[in-house]
């Protein structure tokens, strides 16, 4: 994308910010062999806002030329007048420029359709007993130019590709079973996914699985110990991070006047970090918001300590707080609200092997689907992959489960942290109508949950 305007005037009276912002999307789906799903979109527009007093105006258009973004200044400026009509000059800021672009080698439809017709050829012969297969390739892409009349300014491109493989195989009685499994990164398609033979770990791995589950064996459910792996970025996000928002925050959420407190394990800490993590990139590297805010990383937890919380302009200035840079928006037509951008809770010093030699008898959660959580902390998420475990082992798959519980109690009853973390790109979080993609992730942890057959 290049913008047709350079540097855009924006008034002095008001802090101000100009987003020129296009979102892509690339999808290419097949089920059972057979096309399903084939396309390319792209949005583009640019939109205005001007801050002042706790009061905001705000425009937006599709017309992205000079003109369209002058008069998305000028609506934006005319809606604040009528908020706040009288307003004096605001400070300058540090003249600061920030520059992230991933690779720019987006691939020709025909050649994601390739593709994926050739992982399909390669699942065929590496899983041959199963009754059921998708697959779906996928780009989310964001690309924008953000200007603020404090002197700061952003070019920001973004694209995110996942592989999505779903098996399904018959069990014992002739009933199905599922598991669904994605692997992705930074960058269109030929950086992340250059060939078939990069989805055969994944595609093996969910085989191996669903071989298991198709002789499942249930067991007595209730609370149990458990070993949390894979979903401990869930559980953070969902459980908790909502929760740590600073407009959820406001509007009374279970932390509200809880800074200082402890709340959970003094083994657990977590973060929500901007652009790197544990001397690594995140799946979302955020460097300027949009409300022109730079982005810094936002300590929640600190040895079972709450110490912050997520910020956007209007939530800082109410809270008189440190603004971290949170405040995104789905698209250029949309008003930036109060997000998470890569929500984790930092490595201890467990191993696996440990932590389930740990449990006498409990639930080892492998694989997850969909969950949810609400402002007093419960949580629920689908199980679509677990194992028992009896006598510090693991011994036979469990049918589709149901985990449940207080974030809270879980992160206040864990006991054993593990010593790595593993980044999810494939994740989405929706908000106020809004949804983004998001990075989570976090070490297995030995706790205690509540588990439903699904």
């Amino acid at each position: 994308m290049t913008a047709l305007f350079s540097r855009p005037d924006l008034p002095c009276d008001a802090h101000s910010v100009l987003r020129l912002q296009e979102n892509l999307q690339r999808t290419v789906t097949l089920s059972g062999g057979m096309l399903t799903e084939n396309t390319r979109k792209e949005t583009r527009g640019v939109s205005a806002m001007l801050w002042k007093d706790g009061k905001c105006g705000f425009s937006a258009t599709s017309d992205t030329s000079e003109a369209g973004a002058k008069l998305a200044v000028a609506e934006a400026q005319q809606n604040l007048d009528a908020l706040c009509p009288e307003r004096t000059a605001v400070p300058a800021a540090e003249t600061r420029h920030f520059d992230y672009a991933a690779v720019r080698d987006d691939a020709a439809q025909a050649a994601l359709l390739e593709l994926v017709r050739a992982v399909d050829d390669r699942l065929q012969r590496l899983c041959p007993s199963t009754s059921g297969r998708s697959i779906q390739l996928e780009t989310l892409g964001t690309e924008k130019q953000t200007w603020t009349g404090e002197g700061r300014s952003s070019s920001f491109l973004l694209p995110r590709t996942n592989l999505y493989i779903t098996l399904t195989a018959e069990d014992k009685n002739g009933r199905p079973v599922t598991i669904r499994d994605s692997i992705g990164g930074i960058g269109f398609q030929p950086k992340v996914i250059p060939d078939a033979a990069a989805a055969d770990a994944l595609a093996l791995s969910i085989y191996e699985d669903l071989m298991q589950k198709r002789s499942a064996k249930a067991m007595d459910y209730g609370e149990l110990p458990c070993v949390l792996s894979g979903c401990t970025g869930i559980l953070i996000h969902e459980a908790f991070g909502h929760i740590a928002e600073g407009d959820s925050v406001l509007a009374g959420s279970v932390l509200a006047g809880k800074l200082g407190q402890p709340l959970v394990s003094p083994l657990i800490s977590a973060t929500d970090f901007a652009n790197e993590a544990f001397g690594a990139a995140v799946p979302q590297p955020r460097f300027l918001d949009d409300e022109g805010t730079v982005c810094k990383d936002a300590p929640l937890l600190k040895d079972g300590v709450l110490v912050g919380y997520m910020h956007s302009r209007s939530t800082s200035l109410a809270m008189q707080a440190e603004n971290t840079g949170n405040a995104w928006a789905q698209t250029y037509s949309h008003l930036p609200v109060v997000r998470m951008r890569n929500t984790a809770i930092h490595p201890g010093t467990s191993t696996l092997e440990d932590m389930i030699a740990s449990i006498d008898r409990g639930v080892f959660v492998k694989r997850t689907g969909g969950g949810q959580a609400d402002q007093t902390g419960k949580f629920m998420f689908a199980v679509q992959c677990a194992y028992a475990i009896e006598h510090g082992k693991l011994t036979h798959a469990l049918p589709d489960l149901v985990c449940q519980g207080n974030s809270f109690r879980t992160l206040k009853e864990v006991t054993m942290v593990g010593n790595t973390v593993e980044w999810r790109h494939s994740s989405m979080c929706g908000k106020k109508g809004q949804l983004i993609p998001v990075g989570m992730s976090g070490p297995a942890i030995c706790s205690v949950a509540s588990f439903y057959g699904g």
